[in-house]
Formats: structure tokens, sequence, C-alpha cells
């Protein structure tokens, strides 16, 4: 008989050792993206399958549920522990309770995946809609109208809570103020908490009422169903044999293709002449109709509730043909230029939307695609796998990437931001974030196979120098053999990375070769000896011609690292390096008159206000009035509108405007086009910083601060206090008193020193945590004098680098710069990064060097 239980039973069963593992069980396996959607398909009530628990009437050794952190370069995970229960304990336990001791049968995946992220071992944040984008208010909505996505990040710009943060304030009972403590730390907080206007009180109270529905969600009883199975030993080793049996799934496609048979078009016709004419192709139906859905909304909707509901069968008979060729043609062009090596290696069968959406709008033809186009689509296919754009809220990518490569056909260049920005989030900020990527089902692990394709210029087989064509067959094969390594590695650590990404490479299924447990210079010996060009094919698979001599057979660690770092480098220059070229060409920030008044709207009960918003100012005109703030004119709307007169709302997300390419935009991206002015720099690609510098003459915003208090809730300096303790630190060290000459540049009253100081706040998920700006204005200002420095301050350290003006002219050629960007002076960018050991370096992004700027650091 079928029973539920809720997550908090699950977890807390699992902490008490009810439930457990048999020991064969397989071990958790689960990419992070499938535990983000096991949580959608709960908290949106689709059925998520049973879970089967067995009562075992013999002994049996089990294991506890996988509760260790991620693998991770040099530490050594502790062996999941097991244990052998004899018949009379399980027996005993049974008398106390029938529930009390329970073997995992079917669900592991699932119910580690919740125990983790419950726990927090992996985190998960749920990310909530704004109150515009809701039905009804925020505090009256439901979990699902609540949710925007799963994430393993929270959002800046959204209400976001970590699961695990919810589990530990219902068990540990925090108070009010511990609870506000969390909630203070969110980025949310950070970004809109000294805006005016903005109501701490109202926005904790959503924060509260959102952890509300997610403690109410752990502890629905009805939420998991599952059986509890008494088992013989016989029965077991049944349920064993014929649990992997699977029946076959009715999918949403089936559903749509009754449907449209009735409107005179047979889908399944229709694929399967697809797949009869293209027989080395696959065809994703799914692409195909989430396109056709894009094109009838105009570009609003590409949801599975949309197709079933609003698709008809003359949108197929018109469309489907068309698009099915553009689709044909859109995987020629990944594979031809080598994103792609297989198409059952694409990370995201979605992504060919947007593609598939710019080769019409250019004429169907990838030849009439200019080369900066070419560049744009390759940096996006590179950034969208390995920032895992597309595994949540994909819906939303879809119609944002499409609408962007349709204006992008049209020449006109991207407005929003926060694109770029989300885009360019690297899962791989650091060489040593490679060693976690093990598992196929991962995009990340599939993006760097496919990268060494793109690096390489297309993999070659392995039997001869030809390269793999598109419909290839296949496997990730281990460079070093499993089996070799399980024999020969005595340290548990190394064994942590035996299927590592950096010990994989792509060769074709049948290539007929044992390998077994012999030696890499073993089995490698074989092929060479059909293969004359061997080495070349090894260096196209980015391994050491070495491995052949057998010199590399015992030093596994050293091949490892070796390749690790050779993967980071071609992601440094495919992924990294491009980001300001590419932002240069097609990134245009909206064209506002600070001075001008902008039309804004908001939408609210499917009602609609509209309202005037000066930028310079950041007032709002609505209704006769003119507000302080977009937050304090939102509450107003939203009243008008229906909403209770105590109402509040973050009027940074709640309003819209209509930018030069037609699309709706948050009134947040004016917000951050006037405020990422920094102080000392100038950096279009960020847009945390608040401040200015005069040497430049640029307008400084009223609010100059990075950041507005550390994590205890203790206010942090603003820029220009922490410049001061800076100049009187390094005044001390050498002892000399220094004249303002700007907001930025100081000097003795002698003027045989000049300095230039600019300061940084730290950019938690950037690539390198400190950026700054070199003014070619502040050049010409340390290098008129004797001793000239220029001075890096970071806002969260208590050290600053003075580093030499005649030091930086030798490495000023090997940086990026910025030249003339809108009509201000041309400025070299500083990338600070931290190295092991305490150290500091620059990093010369045109040479991918490192700078050690750690011998002029001074304590502040």
């Amino acid at each position: 008989m079928e029973r539920t239980q809720s997550i908090q039973q699950l977890v807390q069963d699992v902490e008490t050792g009810k439930v457990v593992l048999p020991e064969f069980q397989r071990d958790f396996v689960w990419e992070i993206t499938k535990t983000y959607d096991l949580f959608d398909s709960i908290v949106k009530d689709i059925f998520i399958g049973a879970i089967i628990y067995g009562i075992p009437s013999f002994e049996i050794a089990v294991r506890e549920i996988d509760d260790r952190p991620k693998a991770q370069r040099g530490r050594r995970r502790q062996p999941l522990k097991v244990v052998t229960v004899s018949k009379a304990e399980i027996e005993m336990r049974q008398r106390l309770e029938r529930s009390n001791f329970r073997l995992l049968l079917d669900g592991q995946q699932r119910s580690t995946a919740l125990y983790r992220a419950v726990l927090g071992v992996d985190p998960v944040w749920f990310v909530a809609r704004s109150e515009g984008e809701l039905e009804i208010d925020f505090e009256k909505s439901g979990i699902e109208e609540l949710l925007h996505e799963f994430s393993g990040t929270q959002d800046a710009d959204r209400l976001s809570i970590k699961l695990s943060d919810v589990w530990r304030m219902d068990r540990e009972d925090l108070d009010e103020d511990e609870t506000k403590a969390i909630f203070r730390q969110s980025s949310y907080y950070q970004s809109f908490s000294q805006d005016s206007g903005f109501d701490d009180k109202a926005e904790f109270k959503k924060y509260r009422y959102l952890r509300k529905k997610i403690t109410e969600l752990f502890k629905q009883e009805k939420l998991l169903s599952y059986y509890l199975l008494d088992m013989s030993l016989e029965k077991f080793v049944v349920f064993f044999e014929r649990s992997n049996t699977r029946g076959v799934q009715l999918n949403f496609i089936d559903i749509l293709a009754a449907k449209l048979y009735t409107g005179n078009f047979n889908l399944k016709q229709k694929i399967q002449e697809f797949e009869k004419a293209n027989p080395n192709y696959v065809l994703v139906p799914e692409t195909i109709v989430r396109t056709i859905a894009y094109l009838k909304s105009s570009a609003k909707e590409v949801d599975r509730n949309y197709i079933l509901t609003k698709l008809k069968a003359e949108d197929f008979i018109e469309r489907w043909d068309e698009l099915c060729g553009l689709y044909k043609k859109s995987l020629d062009f990944l594979y031809a230029n080598h994103l792609i090596i297989s198409q059952d290696w694409m990370p995201y069968e979605n992504m060919l939307i947007p593609i598939i959406v710019f080769v019409r709008e250019i004429g169907g033809d990838f030849h009439q695609m200019t080369q900066p186009q070419k560049d744009f689509l390759v940096f996006w296919y590179l950034n969208a796998v390995f920032s895992l754009r597309y595994s949540g809220a994909t819906n939303e990518r879809v119609i944002e990437d499409a609408t962007i490569f349709a204006n992008l056909a049209l020449g006109k260049k991207i407005t929003s931001s926060t694109f770029f920005n989300k885009l360019t989030k690297n899962q791989i900020a650091e060489k040593d974030d490679i060693y976690a990527f093990e598992k196929k089902g991962n995009a990340v692990y599939k993006g760097i196979l496919n990268l060494i394709n793109f690096h390489s210029r297309g993999l070659t087989d392995w039997n001869n120098d030809s390269k793999l064509s598109l419909n290839s067959e296949l496997e990730d094969h281990h460079i070093f053999p499993k089996a070799y390594l399980d024999k020969t590695l005595a340290n548990e650590v190394e064994k942590d990375f035996i299927d590592c990404v950096g010990n994989r490479t792509l060769v074709p299924k049948k290539l007929n070769i044992k390998i077994g447990a012999n030696k890499p210079s073993e089995y490698l010996a074989h092929i060479n000896a059909k293969n004359p060009n061997f080495d070349k094919t090894l260096q196209n698979h980015l391994i050491p011609r070495e491995l052949m001599s057998g010199e590399l057979d015992y030093e596994y660690k050293f091949f490892l690292d070796w390749r690790i770092e050779e993967i980071f480098q071609i992601i440094q220059r495919h992924l990294v390096a491009p980001t300001q070229r590419i932002r240069e060409l097609f990134y245009e920030e909206t064209k506002i008159e600070e001075s001008s008044n902008i039309p804004i709207f908001c939408t609210y009960h499917r009602k609609r206000a509209e309202a005037t918003f000066n930028p310079a100012s950041k007032k709002v005109f609505y209704s006769g009035r003119l507000f302080d703030s977009p937050s304090a004119a939102a509450s107003a709307a939203k009243t008008d509108l229906g909403a209770s007169p105590d109402n509040t709302e973050n009027g940074w997300t709640f309003w819209r405007f209509v930018d030069d390419n037609g699309e709706e935009r948050r009134i947040l991206e004016l917000r951050e086009g006037l405020t990422k002015l920094v102080d000392g720099r100038f950096d279009p690609s960020e847009s945390t910083s608040e401040s200015a510098s005069d040497d430049v003459r640029i307008e400084e915003p009223s609010d100059i601060e990075t950041e507005n208090s550390t994590g205890d809730g203790v206010p942090k300096p603003s820029v220009d206090q922490k410049r001061n303790s800076i100049l009187a630190a390094f005044g001390k060290k050498i002892g000399k008193e220094f004249q303002k000459k700007s907001r930025a540049t100081y000097a003795t009253s002698d003027e045989t020193l000049k300095i230039a100081c600019t300061i940084s706040a730290r950019y938690e998920e950037a690539s390198y945590p400190y950026w700054f700006r070199y003014d070619k204005r502040w050049r010409e200002f340390v290098s008129s004098a004797p001793d000239g420095f220029l001075i890096l301050g970071c806002m969260d350290l208590d050290i600053a680098f003075a580093i030499p003006a005649s030091a930086i002219e030798e490495f000023l050629p090997k940086m990026n710069t910025t030249d003339n960007y809108r009509d201000r002076e041309s400025y070299w960018h500083v990338f600070v990064r931290i190295l092991e050991g305490e150290r500091y370096s620059i990093y010369l992004s045109k040479t991918q060097e490192d700078f050690d700027i750690t011998p002029y650091q001074f304590r502040v």
C-alpha cells in the first residue's frame, strides 16, 4: 500500500539511522542540476516517483547516505561507513516500530539529493519572483507562484533564500534578530538596502513569509510517496533483477501529436520522415516545437502550457519543414566550427533554439553571417555551457537569448548589462575547480571535452588521422585505465580523481583495443603500431607524447595536474580572454539623457500603471506627484491598482521601460548604468560598485560606498575613508605627508613624489577578485615625478600595494585596455588575483602571466 511522508521526516530518519542503503547500491551520481529539477517538480506538484523501502528478514551489510562534500583536490574524502546488521538486530528494532529500520531500495538519488540540499552539503537557493511578476500579493501567494527558479547561487536582483538556512532556522529555533542577520547578508539586501525608499521592515517580512512557505514544504506530510515491503532474501534478489526495467514514458510531445493529428498534421510521421531522410542526425522534436512557439507568440512564450493550449496544426504546417532544415544547418555549423564533437555530446539541446532563430533572421544561411556575429555566437555558446546557463529557468533563457540573436541579426546591440554578467559566470574560476567534474551528465564536463575539440580544431580518430564525424559513437575513455589506477594507486586522495575529466578523452566506441588493467604505455603501444601519426593524435587530444614512453606510467598525479593546467589555460584563452572585446563590440548602454524623463510602467494584478523616471535624480513622476524614489512611487501605484495602502515594493525591479530594441527591461538596469562608475575606474562589465573619479570628469553619484556593511552588521568605511587610511599608513611608512590634488591623486609639497590611489570592492563571483582602472592621466601624473606610485587598495583587506611607476611601465603593454570608452579617457584594466601562499598578483591578460605584487604590500 502506498504511504506518504514529509521531507523533514525523511531527513530525520536518515540522520537517526532508520533509513540506510544496502552496501552494494551505487554511489550518489546526480549532478546538481538534477537536484534543482527535483525541487522544482516537488514545488509544482509534479509526480517524482515513489520511494521504495524494504524490511529485510536476513543479515545484511548497509552504509550511510552520502553526505560528503564533492571531491576536491588535495583533500581525502572519508569512505562511507559500512556496518553489518544482523537478523536479530533487525527483528528487535522492528518490534519497537515496524519502520524503525528500512533499506532504501529505489529512490536513492532523489532521497540523497533532498538530504544533501536540506543540510547544506549542496547549496540550493529558492529564488523568488518579484511582486510585479505575481498575480496576487507576495504574502498571499503560494510557493509555486513565488518560485522563479532553484539555483546554486542567490540572485542579487531577487529575494533568495537557501534551503539549508531555512532548515537551520527551524531546527535551532532562531529568533527574529538572528534570522534578520542572515537576511541582511543576502545579495538582494546588499544590492538595495542603501536605496532611497527601500523598506527594510517590509522586505524582511517577505523574507520571513518565504521562509514560512519553505518550512511548510519541508513539513508537508503527503509530499513524498513510498512503499514499505517485507522482503525475504529471494524476493530481495528478484526485486533488484527487475527494478531496472522501465516502461515507455508518455511525454508532452506524444500528447501534442495527438492534438495536432485532429488538425491534419501528423507530427509522428513528420518526425519519422526527418529521421529517414537524415539518418546521421537525431531530431529532438521539442527543439522545433519550442521554436515554433517562440515565433508564434512574438518572442514571449516557449513553455509547455502555451504549446499545448495555443499552437495549432496550421502553425506546424507553416513552419515545421523550414525549421527542421534550419535545425540541421545549425548542427552542421556547430560541428564544422568544432563547437560540438558529436550530437550526443551536445551539452544542451535547447541552445539550438537561439541559433535557429538567428540563422532564420539572416536569411537561412550561415554564409550571410558577418565575422563579428560569428565571434559573438562562439563566445555565447562556450560561455553558456560553462556558466550552466541552460540548467534552470530554461524558458526564460531561451526567450532572452533568441531575442538577442534576432536583434543581432538586424545589427542591433545588447543593452542588458545583466546578460553579460550572468553569461560569464564561469563554473571554473580557478584551475582546481576542474577536479570536481567527473560525470557525463554535467554540462561543464561535456563542455570541457568539447572545448578540447574546439581548441584542437577537431579531434582525430585514434586508429588514423581522420576527423571524428558528427554521428560518431563516442565514449569518454579513461586515459590512465581505471582498473590500472585502482591497482597501483595507494593514495586515497588520488583515487578520488580517477574519473576526473582531466583523465578523460573522447574516442570511438569501436576502438577495438583491450585496455583492462594495462599501463598507459602498453595499450598505447598497440595503437601506435597501427597509426604512425599517433603522437600527433595524442597532442590533438591534449595528451603528452611522453605517455607512450612509459616514463609517466607511475606519475598519475603529475599527469593529471599537467593536463588540468592545460585545460584551464584553454578555458582562459577561449572563454575569458575574449570577454572585453565582445562586450565592447556588442554591448551598448541604454541611451539616456540624464536630464530627460523616461516613460516607465508597471503591472499588478494584470492592471497597468504608467509614470516617468528621471535617471539623474532617481525620482519618479506618477499620477500628478513627484516621488523621491522608484520604491515610493511603486507603493503608490500598487495602492491605486488594488493593493493595501500600507504595501511596500522594490521599485527598481517593479517598474519597467522599453529599450531601443523594443524589449521590456527593469529600471534596475538604468540604476546600474548610473551607479557602476567606480572610484578611480569605469568598467562597463560590472554593476556593483558605486563611485567615480573626478580625474576623468565623471559625475559622482551621491552614494560612493561600495558595500554598506560587513557580515556582522558593522558599517564598512566609505571609499574616501578607506583611501585616507591607506595614505596615512603609506605616509607613516616612508615618512612623508601628502597634499590632495584630486580625489584619487596626491603629492608631497615639493612634488618629488606623486601617488594615484584607487580602490576596489571584492567581486566574489568574478575570475579576479579585485579589478581597478589605471587611467592614462594618472600615468602621466605619477611619471612626472622622480618617485611615482600607483597604490591599489582593497575594501576588505587591511593591506594595500604601492607599486612604483617604473615597475608598472614594464608590464603595461601586456594589459588589456579600453580606448576612449564613451568619449572618456583611455585606461588599462588592472586585474588582481590571489595566489597560493597568500600572495597577490596583477594578471597580465594579453600574455596570461602573473606579476607578483606581494613585495609591494604594506599594512593599513
